[in-house]
């Protein structure tokens, strides 16, 4: 196994179970990011706070690689969630030059930026795709990913040529390839990722390899997901045709050039080893979605000559073994950067301000018309003429929905146990128009599904379903609480009887006392998998809770009037004693030794904190 690339987005938060197996993996794998929140090209909505947590995550995992789409997907503070295509004229190019070095200089690190596939290009576009890419690469000193099934997906629906493609990017710049199965419709090519890879874009995958040298290359299977063998020979075509192809090379060294598929000619690339399969990474909600990981090769890149140089050091210790033996060069800083990049960069700022503003107002009626089918044809006026340009408007429209609905159901797989699909599907449309995701982090949307349904007509037969939503949504966002360790009665034994009374027993991020009018934690247990319990017979029964993630595993526990008063106190930072005394005022047989034992063994307490030493 060569490599893991996860999805930025999944792993933002750093805790929870997810942060501890891709921590536990790191130490014997190099691990890539694969980053689809940070929207570069968005006028009006690229988030420097997202920035800052893909920072934070890129310092404590260091990665072997970090890429990213060259898309937009925010305006203001709506994100739409999605890789939506960017007009790609010299305009856009200096906003996206200017974003790149931003994340650059965060990350201290070179950034790889990857091409999408659209169902849209616009009048005001004035290069390629690949020759925008190969522009942004010159000018900020960013690698490219380059996604063969893109390319294919985009010559069908726009009629470009994929092969030309190939020759507008510089073989130095590339630092990993993606392959995937698309979906064939009338109206246009869908980038599902739900099929193995098609013949043609094996085809064009060889080409590429003849161009640039086997590099790191990634399968993506994230819908459909197929039997694990499945995937292995689809790694497996890919190896061979990697090592076929540097075969060719090798042989070609003593000529001056090799031809590709009857184009000009290149120069040949060197050859490079044939690594392992790499396994599977875990699953995730779409587009965040993590995916089935299968990176055939690992081999050598060359550095790069940036107009824009920097400092940057991205090897990672764990990746260090896998550079000896494979050759992976970083990028370093070239020296002192020429007066006309100083100079570029001196009126950066002002030059990006007045990229936004151009492309804010286009970027603008394609959201209207995502959210608003009637507000279409301004949006559509600036597209390329085709006679499915409507049915590829509404695509992006249901990428919005499907998105939506996925996000909600991974939260809330209860709250869409109990209505159907059907009905779920609908409340999710509903609750992103009037709730819309404000954030590149699909893990934290939803969370006013309880307070919207309260007033949801259509779910007025299920008064619970609220409170439902809102028990969902604190077991939802336990998984994501900050790691801590557990305080043992060892720890507590310690302490006087005197000091425990003033003591703040603090309680673990993901500890949350939870009571409802409705038999909601009963309803909730019995739709786990091999409940304990039988769904409740009556939900008109008020219920106490507390969620808690003993191990690594968040659950919901019951509890009685006194349990739940106390962790109520002890959660909002009162004392022991004054939850002790907010339990036995509503439960005058609270047994103290007996609950505190519970909460030791459900690991609730983190800390003691003494307030003040007794008397």
């Amino acid at each position: 196994m060569d490599l893991l690339e996860v999805h930025t987005e999944n792993y933002l938060d750093q805790s929870g179970r997810d942060w501890h197996v891709l921590q536990q993996l790191r130490r014997d794998y190099p691990v890539s990011l694969h980053g689809v929140g940070l929207g570069l090209g968005s006028a009006r909505g690229f988030s420097v706070q997202h920035l800052e947590r893909v920072r934070a995550l890129v310092r404590n995992s260091e990665p072997c690689l970090v890429s990213e789409h060259l898309c937009w997907g925010a305006v203001g503070d709506r994100h739409l969630n999605d890789l939506l295509p960017l007009i790609l004229d010299a305009t856009a190019l200096d906003l996206l030059c200017d974003r790149v070095d931003q994340v650059q200089n965060a990350l201290q690190r070179q950034l790889l930026l990857e091409n999408v596939s659209t169902y849209a290009r616009f009048h005001g576009d004035s290069m390629s795709e690949a020759q925008f890419l190969a522009a942004l690469a010159a000018r900020t000193g960013c690698g490219l990913l380059l996604d063969i099934n893109n390319l294919y997906v985009n010559q069908c629906n726009h009629g470009e040529d994929a092969l030309e493609a190939l020759l507008a990017i510089v073989p130095g710049t590339l630092g990993e390839l993606h392959l995937g199965g698309h979906l064939v419709t009338p109206q246009a090519v869908i980038d599902h990722h739900g099929a193995a890879v098609a013949e043609p874009v094996w085809q064009l995958y060889a080409a590429a390899l003849q161009r640039f040298g086997a590099v790191p290359t990634l399968i993506e299977w994230d819908t459909d997901i197929p039997p694990l063998a499945v995937l292995l020979d689809e790694a497996e075509k890919a190896r061979g045709l990697q090592h076929s192809g540097t075969t060719v090379q090798a042989a070609a060294l003593g000529h001056q050039e090799v031809a590709l598929l009857g184009h000009q000619t290149v120069s040949p690339q060197r050859n490079h080893s044939v690594a392992s399969v790499a396994a599977p990474g875990p699953q995730a909600i779409a587009p965040q979605r993590n995916h089935l990981v299968e990176p055939v090769a690992f081999p050598g890149r060359q550095i790069i000559s940036p107009q824009h140089s920097y400092p940057f050091t991205p090897v990672a210790p764990q990746c260090q073994r896998a550079q000896a033996q494979q050759n992976i060069v970083t990028l370093v800083g070239a020296g002192a950067v020429n007066s006309a990049a100083a100079a570029d960069r001196s009126t950066a700022a002002s030059g990006a301000d007045g990229s936004a503003a151009a492309l804010a107002p286009g970027q603008q009626l394609f959201a209207d018309a995502l959210l608003n089918p009637d507000a279409a044809p301004p949006a559509l006026a600036l597209w390329r003429e085709h006679r499915h340009n409507r049915h590829r408007l509404a695509l992006y429209r249901g990428n919005l929905a499907a998105t939506a609905t996925k996000a909600l159901a991974a939260a809330y797989p209860v709250v869409a146990a109990l209505v159907g699909a059907e009905f779920f599907g609908a409340l999710a449309h509903a609750y992103v128009r009037a709730r819309p995701s404000h954030d590149g982090d699909l893990n934290r949307f939803g969370g006013q599904l309880g307070e919207f349904l309260d007033d949801f007509p259509h779910a007025a037969q299920l008064p619970y379903l609220a409170d439902m939503a809102r028990l969902e949504w604190t077991v939802h966002r336990a998984h994501y609480a900050g790691d801590a360790v557990p305080v043992t009665a060892q720890q507590l034994s310690e302490l006087a009887p005197a000091q425990l009374e003033v003591a703040r027993l603090r309680l673990h991020d993901a500890c949350v006392p939870v009571r409802s009018d409705w038999a909601v934690v009963s309803l909730w247990l019995a739709h786990q998998p091999a409940p304990a319990i039988d769904f409740p017979a009556d939900m008109a029964v008020q219920e106490a809770g507390v969620v808690a993630r003993p191990g690594w595993r968040v659950q919901v526990f019951p509890l009685g009037a006194g349990d739940y008063a106390a962790l109520t106190v002890l959660r909002a930072g009162g004392t022991f004693g004054a939850a002790l005394d907010a339990a036995f005022d509503v439960d005058g047989d609270f047994d103290v030794a007996a609950q505190l034992r519970r909460w030791l063994d459900l690991q609730l307490i983190v800390a003691i904190e003494l307030l003040t030493e007794p008397s």
